[in-house]
């Protein structure tokens, strides 16, 4: 497999810096947020577009 060079902004490089876990490669971290977002995606389809993220939910629920 080939290697290829993606120009990032120092901001955007740093904002990954943020979510990667210790040694973890550029390419790791871009898969697991490719991952992440496909699963999300999926939940959406499969669940509908008005459901809310379990983050929402329990926003919700601590205002009752």
């Amino acid at each position: 497999m080939s290697l290829t060079t993606i120009p990032l902004q120092q901001e955007t490089r740093n904002k990954l810096r943020e979510i990667a876990n210790k040694s973890e490669s550029w390419d790791a971290i871009l898969n697991r947020l490719y991952t992440h977002e496909i699963t999300r995606m999926n939940a959406q389809v499969f669940f509908g577009a008005d459901t809310v993220s379990v983050e929402e939910a329990l926003k919700e629920i601590k205002k009752w």
